[in-house]
């Protein structure tokens, strides 16, 4: 790899600072941090700027879905219980937006084949933008009961592109951050935690998070619900307070939940989804449980759906950096640990008494989060 000087153009040179960001590094660092939205978020079809999808929405709802549901059987096949698909999906949005050739046809086609990349970015924003900006409690409240948030390392001597860092301020608002693999380690262990180190140096590497916290609107686990049946399994449908979500506690059968992974694709939930009966609710009793977070490198599950070369030396990072030979060696997503209880779901929470006194289902079952809207999974954990 040549070893070209850590300079940007001096455009962006002038945009950046060098106080401390909010995320421990400082603001040359975050290179993110100097690029703003373009002004009119309705074009780059930012919620609140717009009420209404991209035209191409339902096409990238299906494709997203069922990328989701492939990603999460073939990370449940390598031990991962957790995962949160929907920032993989964003994740790999904003990396299209940084390859040419080839490895962009490759992850356009993984992610569904029937979008270009402009449908495809204007679709991730209004998603992203509709998912956070609605959970807000309040007007003027800053915070919001759940994040999606990316962060994409680059090594020190990458100079990142402009145009690169305008795609992601004006539809993923995700963080750029030239990593120095020498010296940056202590600000890393500070940002992702304690135990966190990145791929390959000299490389590229892919970090996302989901961070959710909600009541139930219906806040009972013994109540009128929304059945769900589709011949191999039965599930339950009930809805969030603040975010526009809904969760889906979804039982094979059979009982043997690691065979009814195998065959959780988009015709199983469809059938799920289709048979839910807006007119009647049942009497239903769910248990008290928590979910395992973990922090899961899905570069190999993410090849072996069709991203072959996206973590090679053959990859083309030329729409993202000028310097050349540039790979992406990690890919990591980690998810929370959530409890979920009677008053709703609590991020990394302690278990209640309720949920440690065996108050758990006869059955294994998959636990997921929705949007309303697309009814694309934002979390897919296994409870045994």
């Amino acid at each position: 790899m040549k070893k070209l000087p850590a300079l940007l153009a001096a455009g962006l040179a002038i945009c950046l600072t060098a106080c401390a960001a909010s995320n421990g590094f400082s603001g040359s660092e975050t290179l993110s941090k100097g690029v703003s939205r373009a002004a009119d978020d309705s074009v780059t079809y930012h919620y609140g700027a717009v009420t209404e999808a991209p035209t191409s929405y339902n096409n990238f709802a299906n494709t997203a879905t069922g990328f989701s549901l492939k990603l999460f059987r073939n990370a449940y096949a390598d031990g991962v219980t957790a995962i949160s698909p929907a920032n993989a999906y964003l994740q790999l949005g904003l990396l299209a937006n940084g390859v040419k050739g080839s490895t962009r046809t490759e992850i356009l086609l993984a992610l569904g084949a029937e979008l270009d990349l402009d449908s495809l970015n204007a679709c991730c924003s209004y998603f992203k933008s509709r998912l956070q900006e609605t959970g807000k409690a309040k007007e003027n409240d800053k915070t919001a009961p759940m994040t999606l948030s990316g962060t994409l390392f680059a090594p020190e001597q990458a100079e990142v592109r402009r145009a690169f860092l305008q795609l992601n301020a004006d539809y993923y608002d995700d963080e750029v951050i030239r990593y120095n693999y020498e010296t940056g380690g202590e600000k890393l262990r500070a940002y992702l935690g304690d135990s966190f180190t990145l791929g390959k140096e000299d490389s590229l590497t892919s970090y996302t998070k989901l961070s959710l916290n909600d009541a139930w609107l219906n806040p009972s686990l013994q109540s009128e619900e929304y059945t769900m049946h589709s011949g191999a399994a039965t599930g339950v449908l009930k809805y969030t307070a603040q975010t526009p979500l809904k969760a889906l506690f979804i039982m094979p059968e059979s009982g043997d939940l690691a065979q009814y992974v195998k065959t959780f694709d988009s015709v199983e939930y469809s059938k799920l989804l289709d048979s839910v009966d807006v007119t009647k609710r049942e009497k239903v009793s769910l248990p008290s449980f928590q979910t395992r977070g973990q922090t899961t490198e899905l570069s190999s599950n993410l090849a072996r759906i069709g991203l072959y070369t996206l973590f090679g030396e053959d990859a083309d990072f030329g729409a993202l950096s000028f310097t050349e030979e540039l790979t992406l060696s990690a890919f990591y997503d980690t998810t929370p640990s959530l409890t979920v209880t009677a008053q709703g779901i609590t991020e990394n929470a302690a278990a209640t008494p309720d949920a440690a006194s065996g108050n758990t289902a006869d059955t294994p079952f998959l636990f997921l989060l929705v949007d309303n809207e697309t009814n694309l999974p934002i979390y897919i954990a296994a409870v045994a």
